[in-house]
C-alpha cells in the first residue's frame, strides 16, 4: 500500500466470493465454474476459488502477487488477455472507484463473459461522507489541494500517513484523488450497462440478508423502506448483478 492508502480488492476477505454466490442463489441466477476476479490484488480470492474447485483467474493493472502464478494476468484493462465468452462469472470488490474509462472496461468484461454469464460487483457509493482511503470528508469528490490541506491541518491521516506534515499529506491525497479515484453516479452506471445490453439488478437487500454478519442481516428489512435503498446507493455502496443476455 502507498502512503495515500490505496486498498486493493485482493487484500479484502478472500472468501467473500461465497457471499456473492449466495446472492446469485437467492435471486435464482445459474452460474458456472470459470470465474474472473477483476482487480484481484495479491490473488488471495483466486487461490481460494481454485482450492474450492473453480477454474479461477485474476486480473489487475499492477503486480501485487508475491508467488508467481499463471492464473493472474497484469495489463491494460481495456484489452483483457482472454478469449471472447471465456468466463461464466466475473467478480469485483471495491475496484471501480479506482478505474478510469469505465465504459471501455465494462465493454471488455462483457466481451470475455459468455452469453448467459453473470457479474457481481461491489462498488462504493459516489457521495461517501468520508473517503475510505484518505479519510478526508468528501475526499473523492472535492478534488482541490486546499481541501486536502485543510483536513491535513486538522489532523486527518490514514494509517500510512501518521507522523507526516500537513503539506506532505495534502500533496499525497491530492495526487491520489486525481490519479487513482473515479467515483461516478448510479445514473451513469445504469446508462453504461443499458448501452451494453446487460440485465441489471441491484441486490443490496439480498446481500445484506445473506451476510455473515448478524448485525448486517438485522438491518436488511430496513431496505424495504421507500427511498432507503437510494440512500444506501448514494452514501454507502452499490451491489449489482449483471447478466449478459443469451442472444
Amino acid at each position: 500500500m502507498s502512503k495515500s492508502g490505496s486498498i486493493r480488492s485482493g487484500m479484502s476477505n478472500p472468501h467473500n466470493w461465497t457471499h456473492k454466490l449466495r446472492v446469485l442463489d437467492r435471486i435464482g441466477v445459474a452460474y458456472g465454474r470459470r470465474v474472473l476476479d477483476y482487480g484481484c490484488g495479491a490473488g488471495a480470492t483466486v487461490r481460494s476459488l481454485t482450492e474450492a474447485g473453480f477454474d479461477a483467474s485474476g486480473f489487475d493493472i499492477n503486480d501485487y502477487v508475491e508467488t508467481p502464478t499463471n492464473r493472474i494476468a497484469i495489463g491494460n484493462p481495456s484489452h483483457l488477455p482472454y478469449a471472447d465468452g471465456y468466463f461464466d462469472m466475473v467478480f469485483s470488490d471495491q475496484v471501480f472507484e479506482h478505474a478510469q474509462r469505465q465504459e471501455q472496461i465494462f465493454a471488455e468484461l462483457r466481451r470475455v463473459t459468455r452469453p448467459g454469464g453473470v457479474h457481481v460487483h461491489i462498488i462504493p457509493a459516489k457521495w461517501q461522507l468520508i473517503e475510505p482511503h484518505t479519510y478526508v470528508p468528501l475526499g473523492g469528490l472535492i478534488v482541490y489541494r486546499w481541501w486536502y490541506r485543510l483536513w491535513a491541518a486538522l489532523g486527518i491521516r490514514n494509517g500510512f500517513q501518521v507522523g507526516l506534515g500537513a503539506a506532505e499529506v495534502a500533496d499525497l491525497n491530492w495526487q491520489y484523488a486525481r490519479d487513482s479515484l473515479n467515483y461516478i453516479s448510479t445514473r451513469r452506471y445504469r446508462r453504461i450497462w443499458r448501452e451494453l445490453d446487460y440485465r441489471v439488478r441491484f441486490v443490496e437487500r439480498v446481500y445484506m440478508e445473506t451476510s455473515d454478519k448478524p448485525s448486517v442481516r438485522k438491518m436488511a428489512p430496513l431496505v424495504r423502506i421507500p427511498g432507503l435503498r437510494r440512500l444506501i446507493q448514494a452514501f454507502w455502496v452499490r451491489i449489482v448483478a449483471l447478466e449478459r443476455p443469451l442472444t
